[in-house]
């Protein structure tokens, strides 16, 4: 039972009709889908329906089987394990009864060949780093010549500037006095514990 609803204009909109006439148009988007679901071509026809598409995830995440491949050893192993593969892919597409839909096109798996550990170890000396020399004490020179050390000049500063007293002065010095507005006697009222008459 489609329901029906009301514009604002007082007229009467079915949307499921609106829907099933409709569902075979193709959909806004780079999908490749119609209204329905389901997967057309360039020319709007039907290559794969929605149930299918839904039935091929659900067979993908649901199988109970499990498929061990054997590692390979090395680059050669590898590519013989690929070539047997291919093998028997071929010989299962063919071995089955041919149906009204084509057999499903088989995409050529890209060999890729895995770099293999070699034997030959390769030793890594570290070198040991020198720290550079730091002087920390001025040698004694006995029988050279002493240079003569420049004064530096004396600053003098006044004593006004000087800060007077210790820590404790400047920490006292430095809080900040924190001024509170004085309440009104309604506010005073408001504070006082205790019961009021009413």
């Amino acid at each position: 039972m489609a329901k029906n609803y009301r514009t604002a204009n007082g007229g009467k909109v079915d949307l499921g009709s609106l829907i099933l006439s409709n569902e075979n148009t193709r959909s806004v988007g780079n999908m490749g889908v119609n209204a329905k679901g389901d997967r057309i071509n360039s020319r709007n026809e039907v290559v794969e329906t929605r149930n299918e598409i839904v039935q091929t995830q659900y067979n993908r995440a649901h199988t109970n089987v499990v498929q061990d491949s054997p590692i390979p050893t090395s680059a050669r192993h590898a590519e013989e394990i690929a070539r047997q593969e291919a093998k028997e892919l071929k010989r299962a597409l063919s071995d089955t009864p041919k149906t009204k839909k084509a057999t499903p096109k088989v995409n050529k798996v890209k060999e890729e060949i895995l770099p293999v550990a070699s034997e030959k170890v390769e030793t890594v000396v570290e070198k040991p780093v020198i720290a550079p020399e730091v002087e920390t004490a001025r040698p004694v020179t006995a029988g050279l010549e002493q240079k003569s050390v420049q004064q530096e000049p004396v600053v003098s500063v006044n004593k006004n500037t000087v800060p007077q007293g210790g820590l404790a002065a400047a920490i006292a010095r430095a809080k900040e006095i924190k001024e509170e507005q004085m309440k009104t006697p309604r506010q005073l009222e408001q504070e006082k514990k205790g019961v009021t008459k009413l």
